[in-house]
C-alpha cells in the first residue's frame, strides 16, 4: 500500500499515549504518557516517511551488525 501500516500503528500508540498525559489525575501523574507518546510519534512519522526504504535496508543491516559480532567474537 502507498501509506504504510506500520507507520500508522505506531502514530495510533503515540497518540494513545498522548491521551493518558492529558489525563486529569489528582492521586497519580500520568506526565509519563508523554515521553513514549514523543518516542512512538517520531517513530511513526518516520517510517511514513521512509517505510518502503526501511522495509529494504532492514534485512541487510541485520546482516552487517551480525558479521560484525561474529568477527569481534572470532578475534578473542
Amino acid at each position: 500500500s502507498i501509506i504504510s501500516d506500520e507507520g500508522i500503528f505506531f502514530l495510533g500508540l503515540g497518540i494513545t499515549f498522548a491521551l493518558v498525559g492529558l489525563l486529569p489525575a489528582k492521586q497519580y501523574r500520568t506526565q509519563w504518557g508523554y515521553i513514549p507518546a514523543a518516542v512512538l510519534i517520531i517513530l511513526g512519522l518516520i517510517q511514513l516517511s521512509v517505510g518502503t526504504f526501511l522495509i529494504n535496508l532492514w534485512p541487510i543491516a541485520l546482516i552487517i551488525i551480525g558479521g560484525y559480532i561474529i568477527f569481534k567474537n572470532w578475534k578473542k
